[in-house]
């Protein structure tokens, strides 16, 4: 059998130029299946998203602490939301000054805040006039959306002048917490992980002048934390639960304790006979 020469394994001119189309249009359907893909698309809408929802949580915020304003005694589970939806956006609130929008929404919500400080205290002082107690789910909920108010990667939320005119009303908020901690702290009793996220507004508040590092009751939850921590060193039960990262929470709060001076070592009896 002769075998078919070389030339005429090659295609025509004309055969060359439809297969060459035939390729081009192969690759630009794929082109097209590849970017209308859902994975694609749902990249590139979630870019196109982002702002937007970003601007749309802050507004959700913004009228939630209006709507608190506008009623007389508000529902206390309606503050628990709004600190919720708070913590919820503080990775936002970082991002305050790369969009002018928002930016905006910044403004805006900062312009609020005050009413929520407001109607928490009133909900506060109501309770203790009726001898009630907030638990300590509760307390947990407010300090982790007070805490997204002073995040460490920048500068407080609130403005100098709100810092300055608040720090007094959101101490007393803060005090009132201590009431019900120094018992379940005293007796082992309150959830690790829950203390050192209540602490975590607690240093924060401290650092950015939103809380007066000299107040008495602050200063005991620490000095009680203290002695948790030792606990926890020695190998107390209650430590099984600690992690890398909760380890990192409790060197903050040890940070917090020497460099903000909330507790006594020096004067600590035992330190002294140990130099």
């Amino acid at each position: 059998m002769t075998p078919r020469s070389e030339k005429n394994n090659k295609p025509s001119s004309s055969n060359q130029a439809l297969i060459n189309n035939r390729i081009t249009s192969l690759n630009k359907d794929a082109s097209k299946s590849i970017l209308n893909s859902p994975t694609i698309q749902s990249q590139q809408e979630k870019k196109q998203q982002e702002p937007c929802n970003s601007q749309t949580i802050l507004k959700e915020l913004y009228f939630a602490i209006s709507n608190l304003q506008k009623k007389r005694t508000p529902e206390f589970n309606e503050i628990e939301i709004v600190c919720q939806k708070l913590k919820n956006a503080e990775n936002i609130l970082l991002l305050e000054g790369s969009q002018t929008e928002l930016s905006k929404q910044c403004d805006r919500l900062r312009s609020q805040l005050p009413h929520l400080f407001n109607k928490l205290q009133q909900y506060l002082e109501y309770q203790e006039a009726l001898g009630n107690k907030i638990d300590i789910e509760t307390i947990h909920t407010l300090c982790l959306g007070l805490s997204a108010l002073a995040n460490p990667l920048n500068d407080s939320f609130l403005s100098q002048e709100q810092c300055a005119k608040y720090q007094e009303k959101l101490t007393h908020i803060s005090t009132n917490f201590c009431t019900a901690l120094i018992k379940p702290l005293q007796h082992g009793s309150l959830h690790s992980g829950k203390l050192l996220n209540i602490l975590n507004w607690y240093s924060r508040g401290m650092k950015k002048d939103l809380l007066n590092r000299h107040d008495k009751a602050i200063k005991q939850i620490f000095q009680l934390t203290l002695t948790r921590l030792q606990n926890w060193a020695n190998g107390s039960a209650d430590a099984d639960w600690l992690t890398s990262k909760q380890l990192s929470k409790c060197m903050v709060q040890l940070n917090t304790m020497i460099h903000l001076r909330v507790i006594n070592i020096e004067n600590n009896a035992e330190g002294k006979s140990n130099p």
